[in-house]
């Protein structure tokens, strides 16, 4: 008995040791266990890339967009790599938790809805996009399990908020959503094509044009404002602007006035700068002469309008002077002269008909008559009954400039007008031109000239239609103008919208004083930019100041 009791405390005391044993053994493995799950919870919070299989594994590829740069090489937009954090819910330990220690590091999140996304059935959320190198490394120090990183590109515009309305910009996913993103965004975004893509556009032009037009806005109170500057032998837009502009890169959502392009996108009845295409029809149609004489004495009555002249002359002219002074009376007769038919012809050839077919989805449809009778035929004689953007009145002009012949306006470097049509002869286009050098010699013209380059071109000043009928106060004043006067190759347009006078013009507000200005100071800086070198009379042995050379 007294060997049983004793083996039974023997082998209790055996069972006793055992215990802790076993304890020790189960904490062991227990702490291994949980050293596996920190382990993994570590891993998902910090890696770069998403790991974890199903719904949150979603195929979310961004590739970088191709740079776009200028005609020279300068680059106006790209895209730099940058992380941006996502969550996975099923693996949010604590939303609430989570979403106050987010709000940390993003103060502008809303900490209730992100508590209430990490709580989702959804298997990602994104949290943040396009996070700073410091803000990712704020993320990590949070360690918390369920969050992770994706790599993804910025669209960043290095030149800030220069030509933006031709660049536009894109979303937080890098989707074109206006200007050169949108309408090229297949071609941006195809990995098959490598290298950039180049624009027609200069930047020390675009930038002179930009900053013109923005003096002229800030000089003379204007509302807003446009300008284009093409190449008349290829079509090119070397500068494109409008006015308000916008940052791409701190965009503003709502401001829709910034965001309009106006020379592309806007339509206006633009005034006297019509009179070239009408000079050039009578000419080409051979319905008169520049030097054949126009009856400019009294106002035309047409049913119930009268067309008379803004400064009357009150004589006979000749065509050469009806354009000079920007006779309504002369461009009138003119018009009747060669009749609807052969003006609708001409308007569909100038390209001023149907919309620009420029590289912008932006780019509006001309707003066209719906009738075409003799009030219509007189009033388009001198810029009112069709309203069209700037860029197509510029683009119209380019067959008067390169001696006949239309060439498509394009955002493409080298241009896209593989076989230009003629629109005009020679002979008109070169008798034209010399109408708009009187202008500028001698007419409503003279201040857009720069000594030793020469600057040809034509007014226009415009009354804006609105709810109670035209109005002076919101007119359209707007100088087109080529140069360099002795073989103009480069078309110049700048347009105010409602501008005010000032001491300086005597109060006046018209073209020749307000829009003329801007372009002599555009033209002044543009000349060395494209290698043109002015020429003065002393270096002419006493010769006409227009002669020049290019030298690049």
């Amino acid at each position: 008995m007294i060997a049983v009791v004793k083996s039974i405390k023997v082998e209790a005391q055996v069972r006793r040791r055992r215990i802790p044993q076993r304890l020790s053994l189960a904490a062991g493995v227990f702490c291994m266990l949980f050293m596996a799950l920190l382990g993994r919870a570590a891993e998902i919070s910090m890696t770069n890339e998403p790991r974890e299989t199903g719904p949150a594994k979603a195929e979310r590829v961004f590739t970088p967009r191709r740079d776009i740069v200028d005609r020279s090489g300068f680059v106006l937009a790209t895209s730099v790599p940058l992380a941006s954090l996502y969550a996975d819910p099923y693996f949010i330990l604590d939303p609430t938790d989570a979403a106050h220690k987010l709000h940390g590091v993003f103060p502008h999140l809303d900490p209730v809805k992100l508590a209430a996304d990490l709580a989702s059935d959804r298997r990602f959320v994104w949290v943040e996009r396009h996070l700073s190198p410091e803000q990712q490394e704020q993320v990590h120090q949070l360690y918390l399990p369920g969050v992770s990183f994706m790599k993804e590109y910025r669209r960043i515009y290095p030149q800030g908020s220069l030509a933006s309305h031709v660049l536009g910009h894109v979303d937080a996913d890098g989707n074109g959503l206006a200007g050169i993103e949108l309408s090229m965004n297949g071609q941006l975004v195809d990995e098959t094509v490598t290298g950039p893509l180049a624009l027609s556009l200069d930047v020390t032009i675009q930038h002179a044009l930009e900053s013109v037009l923005a003096q002229g806005i800030d000089e003379f109170q204007a509302k807003a404002g446009s300008g284009v500057v093409l190449d008349a032998l290829t079509g090119e837009v070397l500068a494109l602007a409008s006015a308000p502009t916008y940052d791409a890169n701190r965009p503003v959502p709502g401001d829709a006035e910034r965001y309009f392009n106006r020379p592309v996108a806007g339509v206006y009845e633009l005034g006297s700068v019509f009179k070239i295409f009408n000079s050039a029809i009578a000419l080409e149609t051979k319905t008169a002469t520049h030097d054949m004489p126009v009856d400019a004495r009294r106002p035309i009555t047409i049913g119930a309008h009268e067309i008379k002249d803004f400064h009357a002359k009150n004589r006979v002219l000749t065509v050469s002077e009806v354009f000079k002074y920007s006779s309504n009376i002369g461009s009138t007769r003119l018009a009747l002269g060669f009749g609807k038919e052969q003006q609708q012809s001409f308007f569909e050839k100038f390209g001023l008909m149907n919309r620009s077919s420029i590289e912008l989805r932006e780019a509006a449809r001309p707003i066209t008559p719906d009738r075409w009778g003799d009030i219509t035929t007189a009033t388009l004689s001198y810029g009112y009954g069709l309203s069209v953007s700037p860029l197509q009145l510029a683009e119209a002009v380019i067959p008067v400039v390169n001696g006949g012949l239309r060439m498509e306006a394009s955002l493409l470097k080298g241009g896209r007008t593989s076989a230009p049509q003629r629109v005009l002869s020679p002979e008109t286009a070169k008798q034209v031109r010399n109408m708009m050098r009187q202008v500028v010699e001698d007419g409503t013209g003279k201040r857009a000239d720069v000594q030793g380059i020469g600057v040809i071109g034509k007014t226009g000043t415009a009354e804006r239609a609105g709810r109670q009928g035209y109005t002076k106060r919101e007119r359209i004043s707007s100088f087109v103008a080529a140069f360099p006067a002795a073989a103009p190759r480069y078309v110049v347009y700048v347009v105010l919208e409602a501008p005010e006078g000032n001491k300086e013009t005597h109060g006046h507000a018209t073209a020749g004083w307000v829009a003329a200005p801007l372009v002599s100071r555009l033209v002044s800086r543009m000349s060395p930019i494209l290698g043109i070198r002015p020429v003065f009379p002393e270096e002419q042995n006493g010769g006409v100041l227009l002669a020049v050379e290019r030298v690049n």
